[in-house]
């Protein structure tokens, strides 16, 4: 694995001794560009070891390369910076992992930028490198189809954790697009475009890989979840209390669960003809109001 360190204040020593006994480690001094730099070594993750730093942390984002930020400072810090125009509130919406020094610097964080990435953990010891590489790990996995072939993260990507015969059906009349089963694959027909996340403990990584989720029965819990991520979410008029939540802040679609109806919903929010992701520029509203509301649903750290 290749790793950049980006470390301004130079307290990384400790992971540079640790990883290059089985890693390539970039040291990075921060007066390169950060895009430029980071396309001439192509690394698989960025590493940012202070918050002064995030401008390679948006840059990683845009460059679609991996990243974790490891964060020490207080909210004052984060104030001095936004200030200077070095941090923007929508900062955590570019990470992939946050690591905090304490649960205080985690609560500084959520209250200042009003959200937690994904992945967000306390590590109060310095990180070792059996630590990253479980990081590491989990970052890289992603969800496979029933053929071993990898999710295509460039591509839209319809998400839901249930009604899996109608999910299926969905699959299958919509073969440009990825089917994302958050869980482990039902019985039934092996499709290319249909993966699984299989079993785990957290559903958080993976809402974040989803372009859409889709709620056939209830799964207000997952909602309110997609919804913290900035994802967009549709549901059935009968799928519970989440309608309520829906009717606001996402699509409810009239009727009980049927595969036209969900079929036809899909094909007008991510029409054949275009390419690339369909994102309203209601979605970052909607997920800050959602998020001021709602503050008591955190996220649960992978």
């Amino acid at each position: 694995m290749k790793i950049m360190l980006i470390d301004p204040e130079e307290k990384g020593k400790n992971l540079v001794e640790s990883w290059e006994q089985e890693h390539e480690v970039i040291v990075v001094d921060t007066r390169n560009n950060p895009h430029k730099f980071i396309l001439k070594h192509q690394p698989d993750l960025v590493y940012v070891n202070s918050i002064s730093a995030v401008e390679w942390v948006v840059a990683s984002r845009e460059c679609g390369v991996k990243n974790t930020l490891h964060c020490t400072e207080r909210k004052e810090e984060y104030l001095r910076l936004l200030l200077l125009g070095k941090v923007r509130v929508e900062l955590m919406d570019n990470v992939d992992t946050l690591l905090c020094a304490s649960l205080e610097v985690k609560q500084d964080v959520e209250e200042f930028f009003l959200t937690l990435p994904p992945i967000c953990e306390v590590v109060e010891d310095e990180l070792t490198h059996d630590k990253m590489l479980e990081k590491a790990k989990l970052i890289q996995t992603l969800p496979k189809n029933a053929f071993g072939e990898i999710i295509d993260e460039e591509k839209p990507i319809i998400g839901a954790k249930s009604g899996w015969e109608i999910f299926v059906e969905t699959a299958k009349k919509l073969p440009q697009l990825q089917f994302l089963w958050l869980g482990e694959l039902g019985s039934g027909e092996k499709l290319s475009n249909l993966f699984s996340t299989g079993k785990v403990e957290s559903y958080d990584f993976y809402l974040g890989l989803a372009d859409l989720l889709v709620v056939c029965e209830k799964g207000e819990k997952l909602v309110e979840k997609a919804l913290i991520l900035g994802k967009q979410v549709v549901c059935f008029s009968q799928a519970g209390d989440c309608r309520f939540v829906l009717d606001k802040y996402g699509y409810v679609i009239t009727g009980e669960a049927n595969v036209e109806l969900l079929v036809g919903f899909i094909q007008r929010l991510f029409p054949e003809e275009e390419k690339g992701i369909f994102v309203p520029q209601w979605l970052g509203k909607v997920q800050a109001e959602f998020i001021r509301k709602h503050d008591k649903f955190s996220l649960v750290a992978l």
